[in-house]
């Protein structure tokens, strides 16, 4: 099983992800298409284990504070996940069952 060809052609990952948006066909211009995508609705993330590359992921989150919006964390040790949170603007925070 092959690429398909759209992906094949696309030079970047900001050009595959215009590419593959199925509301629009690709011959609107990309200043239209980025106009679509920001006004779709914010996405509501959280974070299960708050470990190493957890900071990462809160990192890339925050960074598109206008697109996502990191709502909880989770983590078996409730005080870790305690000062994660206080660290990132104090999402909800989940007690292990």
């Amino acid at each position: 099983m092959g690429v398909p060809p759209m992906i094949r052609k696309s030079r970047s990952l900001r050009s595959l992800r215009l590419s593959l948006s199925p509301s629009l066909p690709l011959s609107v211009s990309p200043s239209l298409r980025l106009s679509v995508f920001r006004k779709m609705p914010k996405l509501r993330a959280a974070i299960i284990g708050t470990g190493n590359i957890a900071r990462q992921h809160a990192t890339g989150l925050l960074a598109h504070a206008d697109r996502v919006e990191l709502v909880g964390v989770h983590d078996i040790d409730h005080a870790r996940a305690t000062a994660f949170a206080a660290t990132r603007g104090q999402p909800a925070v989940f007690a292990p069952a």
